[in-house]
Parts: structure tokens; C-alpha cells; sequence
């Protein structure tokens, strides 16, 4: 089988995202008490969290680096979950998520130029 072609991964890496975005709005907003995500640190869910976000929003648009666009669009996002969860009976807004949120994002930030690398993602941003 031949490997994917650079059209099929941005394709399925936007699917991935959305579906990411989506789940993680759902987890984020609704009351589940009871779910084995629950017993890990909270802060770690969210670094972990907008890694995954940031990785997969920055090869659905391969031709571009991490720019700041995607930064500010992401961490915007964890500030809008928050400001949601402000408004629920059964969430609390928390300025300490939203600094966990940016972690992610700079960890990924420092992490994605050495992707490259690796062959699975050497087509990125070439000409």
C-alpha cells in the first residue's frame, strides 16, 4: 500500500481536529462525574489537551507555521470553554486552566519545528 498522499493527511488531520474540538467542548460542558478522565489531574488534561489541539490544527494548514494566529485562535477557544463554564451550574470558570491551556500551546510550539523531522511528517510547508 502506498503511503498517503500530503492532500490526504491535511484531509483526515482537519477531520481529527474537529472531532477533537468537538469532544473536548462536549467533556468541557457537560456534568460527567463519573468518568475514568476525572481521576487525572485537571491541569494535565488541559496542557495535554491543547497539544493535541495544536498539533492537529497546525497540519490541517501544512503550508503555514505555528503562527501566532494559531496561538491566539486556540488559546481563544480555551478561553471561550471557560467563559461557558462560568455560566454552569456544575463547572467554575478558572484562570489556572487557561494558563494550562497556553502551556500546551507553547510546548507544542516547541516541539513542532523538530516534527519535521521525522518522516511520517517531512512534507510539511515544502514547496
Amino acid at each position: 500500500m502506498p503511503p498517503p498522499t500530503p492532500a490526504t493527511l491535511t484531509f483526515q488531520s482537519r477531520i481529527i481536529f474537529l472531532l477533537s474540538l468537538a469532544i473536548i467542548t462536549f467533556l468541557a460542558t457537560f456534568d460527567i462525574t463519573e468518568t475514568p478522565l476525572v481521576t487525572i489531574n485537571d491541569k494535565l488534561q488541559h496542557l495535554a489537551s491543547f497539544v493535541w489541539l495544536a498539533f492537529f490544527l497546525d497540519f490541517s494548514f501544512p503550508k503555514t507555521a505555528f503562527t501566532p494566529g494559531k496561538f491566539i485562535s486556540l488559546l481563544g477557544y480555551g478561553i471561550a470553554l471557560e467563559a461557558i463554564q462560568h455560566h454552569l451550574p456544575y463547572r467554575e470558570f478558572s484562570i489556572s486552566d487557561i494558563i494550562a491551556d497556553g502551556f500546551g500551546l507553547i510546548g507544542y510550539a516547541l516541539i513542532q519545528g523538530r516534527l519535521t523531522t521525522l518522516n511520517m511528517f517531512n512534507y510539511r510547508r515544502t514547496p
